[in-house]
C-alpha cells in the first residue's frame, strides 16, 4: 500500500515495525506536522537523516531510501503547544520525497514485506524463538517464561525480530542496512552474530 504523508526524520536514530517510542515534538515545523497528523488517520513516516545532517539540519537534509510507517497512539499537548506523542512502528516503507508546500517534508512511501525464509525449517524457528525469548527476557524482565511465550505467539517473527533489532546495540550504519533488509534469515544471522560479539 503507497501513501503520500508526512515525514518526521531525526538523525542517529532507525525506527522499526513492532516498536513502541515516545516522542517530545517541539519544533514548530513539527508541530505542524503532528497537528495535521492527528486531524487526520494520525499517521506519519518517521524517516532517518544521513550525510552531512548536523550542518544542515535547517535546511533539507538527505533522508535514508527506507523508513518505517508510524501511527500516533496516544498525545498530550502541553500548554506551550508542544507535543509528547507515543508512537507505534507499523511496516517498514520504501520513500521517495516529494515537494511540499507545508513546513514539514512529505514522503511518497511504499510498504515493504519480509520473506519469512525462516519457518518452513521448524529447528531453525525454535532456535529463533528462543534467542528472541532470551533477548526479550533481558528487555522485559518481569515477564515471566509463559508471558514471553505469548508475547511471541501474538506478535509476527518479522516484527519481533524488528524489535530486537531497535533494542540492539549496533551502530547506525547497521541498523539502516537492517531497515532495508527483507530476508528475516538474515536479519535473525545479523543479530545473533552482534549478540555473540557482546
Amino acid at each position: 500500500m503507497n501513501k503520500v504523508i508526512p515525514i518526521f526524520p531525526l538523525g542517529e536514530m532507525v525506527m522499526f515495525p513492532g516498536v513502541v517510542t515516545e516522542f517530545y515534538i517541539f519544533e514548530p515545523r513539527y508541530i505542524d506536522m503532528i497537528e495535521h497528523c492527528l486531524d487526520s488517520q494520525g499517521i506519519f513516516c518517521f524517516g532517518t537523516l544521513v550525510g552531512n545532517w548536523r550542518e544542515l539540519y535547517n535546511e533539507s537534509p538527505e533522508i535514508f531510501s527506507h523508513g518505517c510507517l508510524c501511527s500516533i497512539e496516544e498525545y498530550q499537548k502541553h500548554d506551550d503547544g508542544r507535543y509528547s506523542i507515543l508512537v507505534k512502528g507499523l511496516h517498514r516503507v520504501k520513500i521517495s520525497e516529494i515537494p511540499s508546500e507545508r513546513l514539514y517534508r512529505i514522503v511518497q512511501t511504499e510498504q515493504l514485506d519480509y520473506i519469512d525464509d525462516i519457518t518452513d525449517s521448524a529447528d531453525q524457528y525454535e532456535t529463533i524463538r528462543n534467542f528472541i525469548k532470551r533477548v526479550l527476557g533481558k528487555h522485559i524482565p518481569n515477564k515471566n517464561n509463559d508471558d514471553l511465550d505469548q508475547m511471541i505467539d501474538d506478535m509476527e517473527l518479522g516484527k519481533l525480530l524488528a524489535f530486537l533489532c531497535f533494542q540492539s546495540p549496533l551502530d547506525i550504519e547497521c541498523k539502516l542496512s537492517l531497515i532495508k533488509e527483507n530476508s528475516l534469515k538474515e536479519i535473525f544471522m545479523q543479530l545473533i552474530s552482534q549478540t555473540n560479539e557482546n
